[in-house]
């Protein structure tokens, strides 16, 4: 790629390189300069972007706690940015980002990546607002993502076909781009499976509902009550931007009624959580393509999912995983149970989760495909 600017533009920093960062790495590599636009990062997050000569320009709205006037101030900020760098290419991830910037991006022609990593609550919610958030956002994204220098990456067949059926974007326009790639380097395979007399299942997400975290308890409370030994580690934090967010209240009667929950927080040495369990539950209500269960995939481990799009599209049914009906407690206690009871099924399926990675999920696959769609425009 010639020499030029990339400027990402998000509502968290901490999604960036959690998501991004290795697409930044890879473009500065080729010589190309890289923003990172996003509301005011935190000190740690910071100083992985300094390190990776990653230029900050700070957003002034707050996704907790979003306000008309730090909205507008951000779109004007973006406007300018578009205005003064004609050449740039401008990448959109997350709804809010997409909006305050695609839209005067696209009025000004500048090119522009948008990236769909998750329909999110209103997609998935039938409240009588969402309904009518999604009808406004719909019509937003038709006007973005058909301009002549826009290009949409989604992650899975089901979105695919959705923007390019239901909300009508140009074929041309549109990518599929499975996740946002897993470094196998750091993610490495673990040959060995946590076989110990509790068993510990992993539910590496934020504490949102979508994410299925209340029926993985009711499951939990069903073993329990059957005196199957087990441990329940939550790798994720609270999320007061979500509306769908369990409050910390919540968390803390759980902790008090379930023994068996160990609520971890945020890990920042996911590899380390991996190795230590016995299979990952994500009973998600619908994903983008989960990057939790690519890492999975990644170390070899079993997984257990909803049939739902973005992670069926990760896991084949009893080839390198489990599907179970969404917000079914009783489907996800007896996948669990009849899994973990099952050694010479996980050592299959992990086997193949590992494979399916390796031709599918790895950074250097992902990172490849999206520059195609840089160029593309």
């Amino acid at each position: 790629m010639e020499k030029n600017k990339v400027f990402f533009v998000l509502n968290n920093a901490s999604f960036f390189i959690s998501h991004r960062l290795n697409i930044a790495e890879k473009l500065i590599e080729n010589n190309t300069e890289v923003f990172l636009c996003s509301p005011k990062a935190n000190n740690h997050d910071i100083e992985i972007l300094i390190q990776k000569n990653i230029k900050v320009i700070e957003l002034p709205f707050q996704r907790e706690k979003l306000s008309i006037y730090a909205l507008l101030k951000s779109f004007f900020i973006i406007f300018k940015l578009g205005i003064n760098n004609k050449n740039a290419v401008f990448h959109f991830v997350t709804i809010i980002s997409i909006i305050i910037g695609g839209v005067p991006l696209r009025i000004l022609n500048n090119r522009c990546v948008f990236s769909i990593s998750g329909m999110g609550t209103i997609f998935t919610s039938k409240n009588i607002l969402n309904i009518l958030n999604r009808y406004i956002v719909l019509n937003t994204y038709k006007f973005i993502f058909n301009g002549k220098n826009s290009r949409l990456i989604l992650q899975n067949k089901d979105d695919y076909k959705y923007f390019l059926n239901k909300v009508k974007i140009h074929k041309k326009n549109i990518f599929l781009v499975e996740g946002s790639g897993v470094n196998k380097n750091e993610f490495k395979y673990y040959s060995e499976l946590n076989y110990n007399e509790t068993a510990i299942i992993l539910f590496p997400a934020r504490i949102i509902k979508e994410k299925g975290i209340k029926e993985l308890i009711e499951a939990s409370k069903n073993l329990t009550n059957k005196n199957f030994k087990h441990e329940v580690w939550i790798a994720g934090d609270i999320d007061l931007g979500n509306p769908s967010s369990l409050s910390l209240s919540e968390v803390n009667i759980l902790k008090n009624e379930a023994l068996n929950l160990k609520f971890l927080g945020y890990q920042k040495d996911m590899p380390k959580i991996l190795e230590q369990c016995t299979i990952v539950c994500l009973p998600s209500y619908r994903e983008g393509l989960p990057k939790a269960l690519i890492e999975a995939s990644a170390c070899g481990r079993p997984i257990i999912t909803c049939d739902v799009p973005g992670c069926n599209e990760i896991v084949e049914d009893n080839f390198n995983g489990v599907l179970v009906k969404p917000k079914s407690s009783i489907d996800l206690e007896n996948a669990i149970e009849n899994l973990l009871q099952d050694g010479e099924k996980m050592e299959r399926l992990r086997k193949n989760a590992y494979n399916k990675f390796l031709n599918n999920y790895t950074s250097e696959i992902t990172v490849n495909k999206i520059f195609q769609v840089y160029l593309s425009i």
